[in-house]
């Protein structure tokens, strides 16, 4: 569940940086949406989540744990070569952090994207696991896996979309297109 109204100051400077990478698209802010903007490149779809965060120098460890449910949000973009997924903090006072999801975790980045250079005499960020919702993973599935009922439009173990009268809003023949068989 989402608390509060969108974060529009953070997402506005976010924009604004995104813009250096590539063309942006915002989403409009709904209780459906799982990112904020995309950014469009030659090579690659960025889908960007921007969340305001107190403790701007918290290990990528607490940052993920105290952002599991918008991390597992964003696990449900298809995992590919050309789609990437961000999640970006940032304070009141417009300090931000990027942090790139992959297979094995947050991974920290700079603001171009490329991967963060470890400090001297440190050893470079390395990924921190992330996981869903309950802090645990499911068993034999990978975090990345997400699955949809392409005929129906919705998640696994959801059923069709139904009207107040309880009536199925997907047709019961031509996959919802009102055609008869």
């Amino acid at each position: 569940m989402k608390r509060g109204r969108p974060a529009t100051t953070g997402i506005k400077d976010a924009v604004a940086i995104a813009r250096k990478r590539g063309c942006v698209m915002r989403v409009e802010p709904g209780p459906d949406s799982v990112c904020d903007f995309f950014i469009r490149t030659m090579m690659l779809m960025i889908f960007v989540r921007v969340v305001r965060f107190e403790k701007i120098i918290a290990p990528a460890h607490e940052i993920a744990y105290e952002c599991r449910g918008i991390i597992a949000e964003l696990r449900l973009f298809p995992p590919s070569l050309q789609i990437r997924t961000e999640l970006w903090i940032y304070t009141r006072h417009g300090t931000y952090r990027f942090f790139r999801l992959t297979d094995a975790g947050l991974e920290e980045i700079r603001q171009d994207g490329e991967a963060a250079p470890a400090a001297e005499g440190e050893q470079p960020p390395a990924a921190v696991p992330a996981t869903g919702n309950t802090g645990e993973r499911t068993p034999g599935v990978s975090p990345t896996e997400a699955s949809f009922s392409v005929g129906t439009g919705t998640l696994p173990g959801h059923g069709p979309p139904t009207t107040s009268s309880g009536e199925s809003t997907v047709g019961e023949s031509g996959g919802g297109r009102g055609q008869p068989e």
